[in-house]
Order: C-alpha cells, then structure tokens, then sequence
C-alpha cells in the first residue's frame, strides 16, 4: 500500500451550553447534533443515531456512483444508488444499538437484469 492509497479522516464533537446538543466539525464544516427528546435533549437536529445511519448509505451510494463511472455504466435519470438503513434502539437502551445493513439500490439493475450493471454490482460487494 502505497502513501496515495490511505485516507485520513477527522471529525470533532464538543458540547454546548444546551444539555443533549453537540458542535460536530469535519473540515469546515460545522453542524449541529441533538440528543432525542426521550432523553432529555432538544430533539430539534439531527441526532447522532440518523447522523452514523446517514454516513453509512451516503457511504454506499458515492462508491456505487465512483464504480459506476470507473466503468462506464450509465446511471440514467437515477443519477446513483438508493441506499435506506433501519437500526432500531429499544427506549432506554443507552449506546449502541443493532443495524440492519443493506447493499444499495442499483437502479439500472433494477431497470435492465441483463445490463452490464451486474459486473459492477459484484465490484461493489467485493469492496
């Protein structure tokens, strides 16, 4: 491995005067995380378990659209994937919580069975 194949990532969370709501950055980016109202948090923005969900499809949605041009396929009018992830947390289970993961929506698989999409999909799931 080579120094061009790693990747660094960083992100900061520090808190507020307001209990249950966080400053998160990455770069220069600077948004606001709150806790869910069962908790005793805001609940107005995002919370850290939709955020971490978030992550994960956007995730799987830019490598499906960087594997689909590496390859030439065409995404037509779905421009990408479609990627939907569910973690249930049962009320007053603090910390982590179980995630049902699934490989994004390849929206020109779906369209043509017999496309050249499949050799990309297996790309993908290989990755």
């Amino acid at each position: 491995m080579t120094d061009t194949d790693v990747r660094e990532y960083a992100a900061q969370a520090a808190s507020t005067y307001t209990v249950g709501r966080v400053l998160c950055s990455a770069r220069n980016h600077h948004f606001v995380v709150d806790g869910p109202v069962q908790n005793g948090c805001p609940g107005e923005a995002i919370n850290p378990a939709e955020l971490f969900l978030s992550g994960v499809a956007a995730c799987g949605v830019e490598l499906v659209q960087v594997l689909a041009k590496s390859q030439a396929v065409p995404l037509g009018r779905h421009r990408g994937g479609y990627s939907r992830h569910h973690g249930p947390l049962p009320a007053g289970t603090p910390g982590c919580f179980p995630v049902q993961l699934r490989a994004p929506e390849l929206p020109h698989e779906r369209c043509h069975p017999n496309s050249k999409g499949g050799s990309w999909s297996r790309t993908f799931k290989g990755r």
